[in-house]
């Protein structure tokens, strides 16, 4: 469960990433994920986040700006299929 849910803020945030840089060549910083984490979190489609432990997701933020994967961009479409945005 623990690595699903981990999973899931990884690409969401790559998504928002990816999306913002598309648009206006900016990237969000850490702190606006931080920001946005706690409302992900009681978003009506994805509020089973809360069911994990928190520190695993913030860990899992600090992981997403160290380093970038080009295999999770494959992963960006199980959060489009979600339309939290």
């Amino acid at each position: 469960k623990h690595f699903g849910c981990v999973r899931f803020v990884y690409n969401y945030f790559l998504k928002k990433r990816i999306d913002s840089y598309e648009k206006d060549k900016t990237s969000i910083s850490y702190y606006e994920m931080q920001a946005e984490l706690p409302v992900l979190k009681k978003n009506e489609k994805t509020k089973w986040l809360k069911e994990v432990n928190s520190q695993s997701l913030q860990v899992e933020r600090l992981t997403f700006l160290s380093t970038d994967s080009p295999r999770a961009a494959k992963n960006v479409q199980s959060v489009e299929m979600l339309n939290i945005t």
